[in-house]
């Protein structure tokens, strides 16, 4: 049938301190509560920022979003005013995930070169991701189906969050941890 790919044993068991998570920056509208934040968005951006992102860390949530939602994801190494990021961006109309900084080198590429991934994406679905960061490296798992590693050059530094454009997700399962 299918191959699918999942995180080393090792590698989970490793980043085994948890960090506290709390979107206290956000941007359009984003509600939070009861371990959720929704951003409702549809004809607009929507994000949530948490606090600094650990140099070497691990990222999981899970979202769900709905019918005609163009992207939604997370957000890494943004800075407070939203301004600068890296994207892991799922984009449900094209079944693609796809990993994109702001602002582009050159505007008419929708994403950065080569880092593109076709994964099964369904409207009220939830989508589990993993993301592993170390330095300027990085991997996100995409329910233990789909994997894709990426660097970050750009940022050294910053926050992470959820995002969504043109469309309507919830995110929840958030946690953060290091080593």
């Amino acid at each position: 049938g299918q191959l699918g790919v999942r995180v080393p044993d090792t590698v989970e068991r490793a980043f085994g301190r948890a960090l506290p998570c709390a979107f206290d920056l956000r941007t359009g509208p984003v509600t939070t509560g009861s371990g959720e934040v929704t951003i409702k968005a549809p004809g607009s951006f929507g994000a949530a920022l948490s606090r600094n992102m650990p140099d070497r860390c691990r990222i999981e949530a899970t979202l769900q979003f709905t019918r005609g939602t163009k992207a939604c994801g997370l957000m890494l190494r943004s800075d407070d005013d939203f301004d600068k990021t890296y994207y892991i961006r799922l984009e449900p109309q094209a079944q693609r995930l796809v990993f994109d900084l702001w602002p582009r080198q050159r505007a008419e590429v929708p994403f950065m070169a080569e880092l593109e991934r076709t994964v099964k994406l369904q409207a009220d679905v939830p989508v589990r991701l993993k993301v592993f960061i170390d330095g300027s490296v990085g991997v996100v798992y995409v329910n233990g189906e789909v994997a894709m590693n990426f660097r970050l050059y750009n940022l050294p530094a910053g926050n992470w969050g959820v995002f969504v454009k043109e469309g309507e997700a919830c995110f929840r399962n958030f946690s953060i941890s290091t080593i």
